[in-house]
């Protein structure tokens, strides 16, 4: 049954990810059903810990996401994306423990990247380290919102395409049994 979840959450990805990077959004037609189908399989299956399983990695996903929503750091799309992926992907698996919590890493790391990349780009990394820095600063201040700190600009990290890459590489790493850690170890002798 995990594999057909893996596959269907692999799907919704790469849909997700294409309207994220096409469109910047990320649709609720796709969500929805995906979060449906995640919580489904195992009930279907009378698999009762799969589906506590499955509806913890779907509800962990979900607050977490909602907090970087409420201080307008993230989209509405994206945080039923993680949804999604915490439905399909559940939260314990063999071989790997805490499977919505590594995405939910994997999927921030790559945003970082993306967004670090973006700035470089743009030739604006000395600004963006400021303003994140004002705005990190000014988040702990009660009632303050990414909106008192951050001027809006052009530029948008498509987190939705952040979620598919660090989601796909975690299943990459689940079905090979080889970590990015591991990988990097043999090509970087340290």
């Amino acid at each position: 049954m995990q594999i057909a979840s893996d596959l269907i959450l692999v799907a919704v990805l790469v849909v997700a990810a294409v309207t994220d990077l096409r469109w910047g959004r990320v649709y609720n037609w796709l969500v929805y059903p995906a979060i449906a189908v995640g919580l489904l399989l195992p009930a279907i299956s009378g698999d009762l810990p799969g589906l506590k399983d499955h509806a913890l990695a779907a509800g962990l996903a979900f607050v977490v996401l909602l907090v970087c929503y409420a201080v307008g750091g993230l989209g509405g799309g994206d945080v039923k994306l993680l949804t999604a992926v915490g439905a399909l992907g559940g939260y314990e698996r063999a071989g790997q423990g805490n499977f919505i919590l590594v995405a939910l890493f994997y999927a921030f790391a790559v945003g970082a990247i993306l967004g670090l990349l973006g700035a470089l780009w743009r030739r604006t990394l000395g600004l963006t380290v400021v303003r994140t820095w004002w705005a990190a600063r000014l988040l702990a201040v009660p009632g303050a919102s990414l909106d008192d700190a951050v001027p809006k600009t052009t530029f948008r990290v498509p987190f939705g395409f952040a979620i598919c890459l660090g989601t796909v590489w975690l299943l990459a790493e689940n079905y090979t049994g080889v970590t990015l850690g591991a990988l990097l170890a043999k090509v970087l002798p340290l």
